[in-house]
């Protein structure tokens, strides 16, 4: 999964795109849309704050984490993010 830092990374290098692979071998991809990344790169550790901290207020959410599906939460904060970046 991709972290703020990749995020941040990828669009300060204006990067067509970025690649990881998964402990199970699946390979995600993130390119950059037509007009470019759509948030300055200086932007996206905020961006991932304001999504966690939204999250801790969500019963959902923290019964997942409560239940060490930590994998399951860092997904839906991904994405989660990904309109907000791409």
């Amino acid at each position: 999964m991709f972290s703020w830092q990749d995020f941040e990374t990828a669009i300060a290098f204006d990067a067509a795109e970025i690649r990881a692979t998964l402990p199970n071998g699946i390979i995600i991809s993130m390119k950059r849309g037509p007009n470019g990344w759509s948030v300055p790169c200086n932007d996206v550790k905020d961006i991932f704050a304001d999504i966690q901290n939204s999250f801790r207020n969500n019963p959902e959410i923290m019964r997942i984490y409560r239940e060490e599906e930590y994998a399951k939460v860092n997904d839906k904060i991904f994405l989660k993010s990904l309109p907000m970046v791409c």
